[in-house]
């Protein structure tokens, strides 16, 4: 039995359908996925890019309501571990409104944040010091 990050729950205080299927539409839309899952369920992903189905009915209909490690490339698999198993994910949509009708309006205000967050994962730290530049100084002529 794999791992799972995490299974959509559908009732009660912890309901996290709405927010997990932002989050695998996300994953979907920006490329993370793993490739054979990719070319199984092609013609899902690309109803998902063109915001035909949500990545709610997407997770359930063929992740089976499970996102685990081998839905992903290395990519999304790390994405994953450092914010959605970490739960900066939570912390991060903790506010937003999860009843909205429309699933891809939701999504519009969650990916800006989940964007953020790969951005920062994955964009080269720059310290100080390699922003200094060097000056050079040339002999002064007597």
């Amino acid at each position: 039995m794999s791992k799972s990050y995490q299974s959509i729950r559908l009732g009660g205080d912890d309901r996290n359908a709405e927010s997990l299927g932002d989050f695998v539409a996300w994953l979907v839309a920006n490329n993370l996925l793993d490739p054979a899952l990719e070319q199984r369920a092609g013609s899902q992903l690309a109803r998902v890019k063109m915001q035909d189905i949500s990545g709610g009915a997407f997770l359930t209909t063929v992740l089976d309501g499970e996102l685990k490690p081998e839905h992903l490339n290395s990519d999304g698999q790390n994405f994953c571990e450092h914010y959605l198993v970490s739960g900066d994910y939570d912390r991060d949509i903790d506010g937003f409104e999860r009843n909205e009708e429309n699933d891809w309006l939701r999504y519009d205000m969650v990916a800006p944040r989940i964007s953020a967050a790969y951005r920062a994962l994955n964009e080269p730290k720059i310290s100080i010091t390699s922003l200094i530049a060097k000056v050079i100084q040339f002999p002064r002529r007597k």
